[in-house]
This record gives structure tokens, sequence and C-alpha cells, in this order.
């Protein structure tokens, strides 16, 4: 919708950040260390793709996401 009406709104359109930056920041963890910089890196790729969708920039299947099966996948999931 950003995309579509870039500056034609007379208001600033946003979505629910909550489960959108955590879903796949927090299967890619899973609670271990070892994780913990590829969840990291999840939470930044995440924000990222958020930012693009508020500014009307995202384009599908550019940030890995988590899939219906719980899997990280590209553009399979959820969001």
């Amino acid at each position: 919708m950003n995309k579509l009406f870039k500056g034609k709104l007379p208001w600033h359109l946003s979505f629910s950040y909550g489960k959108a930056l955590q879903k796949t920041c927090i299967v890619t963890w899973l609670g271990l260390d070892a994780n913990k910089a590829a969840a990291q890196k999840a939470l930044k790729n995440r924000s990222q793709a958020n930012y693009d969708a508020v500014m009307g920039t995202y384009k599908p299947g550019t940030c890995a996401s988590v899939g219906t099966d719980g899997n990280v996948q590209q553009a399979a999931g959820p969001y």
C-alpha cells in the first residue's frame, strides 16, 4: 500500500511489528548460544525488511522468514 499510495495519504501507514520482528529471530536462535549471531542477523534483516515495507520499497523474497512448517525459508513464510 505504501508503494501504491506513496505521498498521497494524509497519514502514515504502518503495521504491527511485534511478530514480524520476533518470530524469525526466535526460531533461528532457539535459545542456543551457538545461534546468537545468526539470530541477530535475522533480526537486523527483518528490521530492514519492515523499514522497506513502510517506505514502500520492500521486494517479496528479499528477506528470509519463518515458514508455516517452522523452518526459515525465502518468501515462503507467513509475512
